[in-house]
């Protein structure tokens, strides 16, 4: 008769063991794919907990080995047990290289944006938080394995800064969970702006005073930014229609552009703007009438446009409006305290031109 405690010990193989393994690690990749567990969100982290959990089972196997052999049990590691080992050990270590490769990717990417003057912040710098990992640990990989760069700015400077399409070609496009780009005042153009579609976790870009027209737009359609400056760019009412799938702004800005009425009704199916700002365009009332559906607007700048008293009715609907400029345009003191009743909780910063009529 067989015996009972020797069969369940017959059950458990190295084969079963890392056939375990292997489901946990698909398990593991699965889980930072799809961000499931707290520890997915820290980056390096599920790679390292693969590894270790290899280690662990050689360990394992090794100390099964040695038990047996002292108490002569029988130790089942066939030729498929070896070949099943060796793809258990080759799934997290190929894994653990592709991760390497990346952050080392980032790392020379940060490297040439500081040399070339820019400031670039980690995720956990921005979230006010101490550097992943303990230190005996970030000292077995560099920090760009457990930490990415989210924020990239280049400082606006008395000359224009020598930043152009090639540091976008070369080392942006690097920085894949980049959220936030300020090339302001740079020699940055359409063409590079080609090279910022595969950063999909980009959330916020500022291309002021820079090259950038119409034709560049048509990069950005699919992004999925929620907040974009254009100021003092060449883009025209031509080119806003790229902008009519970025569903997701929340703020907009075309200050000093030549953008007039016909352009905003491409900004009309944005309505999760909360902060728009056209000051020193060539906007009208006509062009107003195109706001009426953004009723999520908190903050409107029409300073320096061409708009009357006739155009304030059109922005009587924008009830959580919070601030409006109305400086630099062609409203009177009536109007202005017309609009003032209407939206009674939006504070109007206007000041009356020197002109008698105007005052009350």
């Amino acid at each position: 008769m067989t015996n009972p405690t020797k069969r369940r010990w017959d059950h458990l193989s190295p084969d079963r063991l890392i056939i375990v393994l292997l489901i946990v690690q698909g398990f593991l990749f699965l889980s930072e794919r799809f961000q499931w567990f707290a520890f997915n969100e820290k980056k390096g982290w599920t790679v390292l907990i693969a590894v270790a959990a290899v280690c662990l089972l050689v360990v394992v196997m090794v100390l099964w080995l040695v038990v047996s052999l002292l108490f002569r049990w029988r130790f089942q590691f066939s030729l498929r047990s070896l070949g099943l080992l060796v793809v258990a050990v080759a799934i997290p270590c190929c894994w653990l290289t592709v991760k390497m490769r990346e952050a080392e990717r980032q790392r020379k990417a940060v490297e040439a944006i500081r040399k070339a003057g820019g400031y670039l912040f980690y995720d956990y710098e921005l979230a006010r938080q101490e550097p992943p990992g303990t230190a005996w640990v970030r000292g077995l990989a560099a920090e760009d394995f457990f930490a990415n760069v989210v924020h990239v700015r280049y400082l606006h400077r008395s000359r224009r800064m020598e930043i152009d399409d090639a540091v976008l070609l070369e080392h942006i496009k690097a920085l894949t969970k980049l959220e936030r780009l300020d090339v302001y005042g740079t020699e940055i153009t359409d063409a590079g702006l080609e090279h910022l579609s595969g950063l999909g976790r980009l959330r916020s870009l500022d291309v002021s005073s820079t090259q950038i027209t119409d034709a560049g737009l048509e990069h950005l359609s699919g992004l999925t930014l929620t907040n974009l400056w254009l100021n003092d760019t060449q883009v025209t009412d031509g080119g806003l229609h790229h902008l009519k799938g970025l569903t997701g702004l929340e703020r907009l800005w075309f200050s000093g552009t030549q953008l007039r009425d016909t352009g905003l009704e491409n900004v009309k199916p944005l309505t999760r703007l909360r902060s728009l700002g056209l000051p020193d365009t060539h906007v009208t009332d006509a062009g107003l009438d195109h706001l009426k559906g953004l009723t999520n607007l908190v903050c409107l700048d029409l300073s320096g446009t061409h708009v009357t008293d006739a155009g304030l009715e059109c922005l009587s609907a924008l009830t959580k409006l919070k601030v409006l400029y109305l400086d630099g345009t062609h409203v009177t003191s009536q109007g202005i305290k017309e609009l003032q009743e209407a939206l009674p909780n939006c504070r109007i910063d206007w000041s009356p031109p020197n002109n008698p009529q105007d005052h009350p």
